[in-house]
């Protein structure tokens, strides 16, 4: 199951994130100030998930296309951006939407998460989808393989 983390960043964070390798130890190495970027650590709800719950909201694709936004040389780590379709239509979901995305995205098998910590999951990344554009960030997916 890779690692993955769910962040808000802007731009220059971004770029502090391609030097250290992940989000946490951007924060860690102080190359990221601290307090500035959010994060949700969310092992193994990955590529394939978060694209099943696109489905679900009615967007074409919940990553964008091609190449990561950054990456290792060897891709054993990479960055997604979420599109921001994505982005809207996770802000525009309530707790109890979460709830019922959770409950089916687990009984369609997409993972293995308890569907209550999935719907915390989905409630944290609904919350910091809401806060991406006032703050001029982008939400973004780091994934270790």
């Amino acid at each position: 199951m890779p690692l993955c983390e769910y962040f808000l960043a802007t731009d220059a964070e971004l770029s502090s994130l391609a030097e250290s390798g992940s989000p946490g130890d951007g924060l860690a190495r102080g190359q990221i100030p601290a307090g500035t970027m959010t994060r949700v650590d969310a092992k193994g709800f990955d590529v394939l998930p978060i694209e099943a719950l696109g489905k679900r909201l009615g967007v074409g694709r919940a990553t964008a296309d091609g190449k990561p936004d950054i990456h290792s040389d060897d891709f054993e780590w990479f960055v997604q951006r979420l599109t921001p379709g994505m982005v809207a239509a996770l802000a525009s979901q309530s707790d109890e939407a979460c709830a019922e995305h959770a409950r089916a995205l687990t009984e369609a098998g997409v993972t293995d998460w308890d569907p209550s910590d999935l719907r915390g999951l989905l409630s944290e990344l609904s919350a910091m989808a809401r806060r991406a554009e006032p703050e001029g960030r982008g939400l973004f997916m780091w994934i270790s393989t």
